[in-house]
Formats: C-alpha cells, structure tokens, sequence
C-alpha cells in the first residue's frame, strides 16, 4: 500500500469527467485547478424549469470556463431511485427500481455519454472520474463512472477515482473493496480557493449542495479499475472522505438540482425583486 502525493505523471494529459455542474469543486477540489479539461455530463434538470439555463449563465461565468466542456445533456430524473443503500449494479450503472420511464431514460442516457465522450476522452493520459458507488450515493454518478470506465479500460487509459462516501453508498462501497491492496495518493485541497469556486454557482442559484459545507483538507485518489469482490476480509487501509447525508430524501440534493425546494427558490426570487424595486 503507497499513500503518497499524486504523482505529477497523473495529471499529464489529464482530463476530469463529472456528472453534474459542481461535482468538479465538491468531489475533486484538489485537482481541478490542475488537470487539463474538465468535462460536465449534464446541464439541464427536466424536473426543474430553469435550472439548465441559469447553470448555462454560471458556466460562462465559471473562473476555470476556459478548460470547461459540457455536453448539455439533460439529466435521467433518477434521483432517489436507486434501491439504496443496497443498489443493484448493471452494465451500465444502477438498476433504476423506483420508476420504469426513468430506469428506460437512464439506460439510453448511458448511450448517449458512451458516445459523446469517447471521442472527447479516448486519447487521454489519466482521467479522473466519480467512483463506482456514486460518492454519497447518486446513480448518475455511477452511470458516468460505469460510461467512463467501458472507455479508459478499452482505451488502456489511467483511471483515477475519488475516495468520498457516506452511510447511504457505504454497504456498495465495501463490495469493491480490493482482496489486495491498491495505491492510494494523497492531494491537499486549497479549500478557500474551492469556496471562492462555488460562489459561481452560489450567485446563480445553481449550488447543490450544503450551504455551509465545508471542504475536506486532504483528498486520496485510488487508481482504477475497481472490481467487486463481495467483503473483503482482513481489512484493507483506505483512506475515506467521509460525508454525513442522514437521508436522501430530505438532503439538498433530494429536493431539486439547484439543491433548494421549488418554494424556498420562489421566495428567494420574490425577496431579490422586492429588493430592487425598493431600490
């Protein structure tokens, strides 16, 4: 077992893929300022009129827009149907349990990213994607990690995952616990910096995530691929960030993309016209 700071030869020719506008500062904020692309998956959130648009305005604002590629794909409205904390994992991510539109929605999205992206990501050095569990537990960010993986394995690419989780995607977590160890390397995150990065999508409404989450100091990266192996006994040294999501359904990210209830977004939007007509 190495733990070690990120080799500098990862980040050559290094490309980042997330799911979501964000995910780059939340999952990764130890990296992104250094890899060479960044692709955002998803754009516009069909449950939530508005949200592709005003995530639109916040990436053209983005401090790292000039390395930044979205694929405007809409996302799957697949969030919370997942079966978790015990998902069942298919070829091209979660079995989507809860809805049969959005588990039909889901598959072909998977199609559409393995498509997209192949040609963006096929000659990369190192690709640095979400893990095969979905960080918290999100089946998009199982799909981009599956979509991602098909590719840099057939591509004999450097596959590098992010080391976050939470008691919602911790049981999956333990199936890819390696019978061997793997290298893990250790980055440290500039977390004022990160802070400053989500003011972008704060201003904009566009923030999914804690309103007062505070960043990690260090991050760990494992070099894939990763495999299930059921439990693996005798312990394995694994350096986790660890996220408190006490439940799904009642998190920011359960209630809408921007992370906020349609009501809580409305009257913010009344309170700012308030303002500006007293002004």
């Amino acid at each position: 077992m190495k733990i070690a700071p990120l080799p500098g030869s990862a980040l050559e020719r290094s490309i980042l893929v997330v799911a979501h506008p964000d995910d780059e500062i939340l999952w990764f904020g130890s990296i992104v300022e250094d890899v060479d692309h960044i692709i955002i998956c998803f754009l516009d959130d069909p449950g939530s009129p508005g949200t592709g648009a005003a995530r639109q305005r916040c990436l053209g604002e983005h401090p790292l827009r000039h390395k930044i590629t979205c694929l405007d794909l809409p996302e799957t409205g697949t969030r919370n149907q997942a079966s978790w904390p015990h998902p069942e994992i298919t070829e091209y991510g979660l079995q989507i349990s809860g809805h049969p539109e959005a588990g039909q929605t889901y598959m072909k999205r998977a199609q559409e990213l393995g498509d997209r992206l192949r040609p963006l990501i096929g000659d990369a050095g190192n690709i640095f994607t979400h893990n095969p569990w979905g960080e918290y537990g999100h089946a998009e960010h199982v799909l981009v990690h599956r979509v991602v993986m098909s590719i840099a394995e057939h591509a004999g690419t450097a596959i590098w995952h992010s080391n976050y989780v939470s008691g919602w995607s911790q049981p999956l977590m333990e199936t890819y616990l390696p019978d061997a160890g793997a290298d893990y390397y250790q980055n440290e995150v500039d977390t004022a910096a990160m802070l400053e990065l989500s003011q972008c999508y704060r201003r904009h409404d566009v923030w999914t995530w804690m309103d007062n989450y505070a960043w990690f100091p260090e991050e760990c990266y494992i070099r894939g691929p990763l495999s299930q192996t059921g439990s693996a006994d005798g312990g394995w040294l694994c350096p986790l960030n660890f996220v408190r999501v006490s439940s799904l359904q009642s998190a920011k990210t359960a209630t809408g993309t921007t992370g906020k209830p349609w009501f809580t977004r409305l009257a913010k939007k009344l309170a700012r016209t308030i303002n500006r007509i007293q002004k």
